[in-house]
């Protein structure tokens, strides 16, 4: 890179990561929590400045449990609050809070339970008493909602400024450091394999830590995984013995198509000699599985642009973290897409390859790895989708037109044998349970499931995030008022444990901007400067995303409302795809910047809202 770009590049990134240090660590104030609830939760805190009301938009909160006390999240920029709203609990019932501090760097420590903090406390409603004792605050509630109120007295105590120059002159430092040294990294995308490294030791961090179930679904994955630690085919539906594996919703499972419980399963009888912990043991095989895209973007350079996008994302991360088959999905995905991208991969040497005898040897396991993409989670099907149309764009593009004819015959008989993995697991289920297996399914739910769970229950009986559209609800109740939208955008970008610990609004807003604006960058850049086929692949990947988008948001308004960004992972392996396609088109100088400033706003949430304060694993 010429002088004076290269110091106008270090330029700009100091501003941007001094802003960012600013925003996410000067400007936002920290609740440390100690409080004892009678059930599981919401510890809820609401701001708003004068003459504004309280909003769901303004709010951060943390998931109480009996078994635990101590809690610490964000809140907002305090200097511009003049009253906060304290929900204590959602029951009819006792908290009890031993300490509610929170702290802003540039003002003195505001303790709510202090000598003097807690004179701007008082009740809102819905309080039937409250009192102190030994420094203990017991609220106790006559509804479900109760509330307090407390209106914010700052005091400057004259460190904020010394607080942003220290840390400003560390960011800078550590950036001037980074660049000096990673300046060979920049060869061939070196660099994407350095920070999955980093990835990698979060992930692995995050897995050895973490207590079991702290998790989203952890222990529904786990359930069905040690099925496999004992059988390898499919039980039946009514079997007893999987009874266990039911969740409230009357679904279980070992009941879809996934092939990652099996794997799981066997990978953790493998593992039965080492005598480890149960949540590390069925948590290890999605650690490895990042080791291997980590180890597959070292030794293939031109994956390492498919691999990319996983970096913008600690919500990417997370899944290798914990029991899901997400994870494995990614992995497929990946290497599939790796496949497909790379001029001399096993795959276009078997499709384009003038010898057949190297088309065979480098074919015999394709079948096994394309096959897999039909037994990942449905939401993957999209990818999936997608990932053969590239195919077709490929051989339409790099064949003239006499030799399409048995190149696509070659390439109708290769998809016909992916689907035989998905036979055999079909021919398994019906031997498991005969051709009536759906009904069965259907059977089990309506006999397990909770009423209000169930969506053949009377509408009035049912959950509200249940069939909202049967219930009459609109599309826009569900965008303004439900905000799906920001719920699912958050979810995609960082939130953990059972979507109870999320960062702050100044997070959200650094990956919003910087994620936008390096999209309308990269598409606009392909849009202008490509050719038809690229074009036509990069408008593919836009369609194909928004349609996973509204297929997500359709079964939240007719379903489930679940407004979880991890249902859009599949959207991170298609970005691979089209950013390993235009790497002629696309200037790396516009990549790698916006690349770096994801991976460090994914790296933060992921160390400073994640790991410390996802619930620990107890030690002996």
């Amino acid at each position: 890179m010429p002088y004076l770009p290269r110091i106008a590049y270090l330029l700009a990134l100091c501003l941007f990561c001094c802003a960012l240090y600013q925003v996410l660590i000067i400007d936002r104030a920290q609740v440390e929590l100690s409080i004892e609830v009678e059930k599981k939760t919401w510890f809820k805190i609401y701001w708003a400045g004068e003459g504004e009301e309280f909003s769901e938009r303004r709010m951060s909160q943390v998931l109480a449990r009996p078994d635990r006390r101590k809690y610490s999240f964000y809140l907002t920029d305090l200097s511009d609050v003049g009253r906060l709203r304290i929900d204590p609990h959602q029951y009819a019932g006792t908290s009890r809070i031993s300490e509610l501090r929170i702290r802003q760097a540039g003002f003195d420590e505001i303790d709510l339970l202090g000598e003097n903090g807690d004179r701007g406390l008082r009740p809102l409603s819905q309080i039937a008493g409250h009192s102190r004792q030994d420094g203990t605050l017991a609220v106790r509630s006559s509804g479900k909602d109760p509330t307090l109120v407390y209106t914010v007295r700052l005091t400057q105590d004259g460190s904020g400024l010394g607080s942003s120059l220290a840390g400003f002159g560390l960011v800078i430092a550590c950036i001037l450091m980074i660049h000096a040294a990673a300046q060979p990294l920049g060869k061939r995308h070196l660099y994407v394999a350095l920070m999955l490294t980093a990835v990698l030791a979060l992930a692995a961090t995050m897995a050895a830590i973490s207590e079991i179930d702290s998790h989203p679904d952890e222990f529904a994955h786990i359930l069905a995984s040690e099925y496999y630690t004992e059988h390898w085919l499919p039980p039946a539906v009514d079997d007893p013995g999987i009874r266990g594996t039911y969740s409230h919703y009357g679904s279980s499972r070992l009941n879809t198509d996934e092939i990652y419980y099996l794997l799981n399963g066997t990978f953790t009888r493998a593992l039965a000699p080492l005598q480890l912990s149960r949540a590390l043991e069925m948590r290890l095989f999605n650690v490895l599985l990042l080791a291997l895209i980590l180890l597959y973007a070292i030794r293939v350079p031109e994956s390492r642009l498919v691999a990319a996008p996983l970096l913008i994302t600690a919500q990417g991360w997370y899944v290798f973290s914990y029991c899901n088959s997400e994870a494995f999905a990614l992995t497929v995905a990946f290497i599939a897409a790796s496949q497909i991208v790379t001029p001399d991969s096993a795959f276009n040497r078997f499709l384009f390859g003038a010898e057949k005898g190297n088309r065979l040897v480098a074919a015999w396991w394709l079948p096994l790895l394309f096959g897999s993409l039909f037994l990942l989670k449905s939401n993957f099907y999209a990818y999936t989708a997608l990932a053969f149309w590239f195919v077709c764009i490929t051989v339409w593009q790099n064949t003239e037109q006499a030799g399409r004819g048995p190149l696509l015959r070659r390439l109708v008989i290769f998809s016909l044998l992916c689907l035989a993995p998905l036979a055999v697991k079909r021919a398994a289920d019906i031997h498991a349970n005969g051709f009536d297996r759906h009904e069965k399914i259907v059977s089990m739910r309506n006999e397990l499931a909770k009423p209000m769970l169930n969506p053949d229950s009377p509408v009035e009986k049912l959950h509200y995030n249940i069939s909202m559209k049967k219930k009459g609800y609109g599309v826009k109740r569900l965008i303004e008022k439900d905000r799906w939208f920001e719920k699912t955008f958050r979810s995609a970008f960082g939130v953990y444990g059972y979507f109870s610990i999320s960062g702050g609004l100044g997070y959200y807003d650094a990956v919003r901007y910087t994620g936008l604006a390096f999209l309308l960058l990269f598409f606009g850049s392909i849009f202008l400067r490509a050719g038809p086929a690229l074009s036509l692949q990069a408008a593919s990947v836009l369609a194909v995303g928004l349609a996973l988008v509204a297929a997500s948001f359709h079964h939240s308004w007719v379903k489930d409302f679940q407004p979880q960004g991890r249902y859009l992972l599949p959207i991170l392996p298609m970005l691979g795809m089209i950013c390993a396609r235009t790497k002629d088109v696309v200037s790396a100088r516009l990549i790698a910047p916006f690349l770096v400033a994801m991976f460090f706003l994914a790296a933060y949430s992921f160390v400073f809202v994640g790991l410390a304060n996802i619930p620990r694993i107890s030690l002996p």
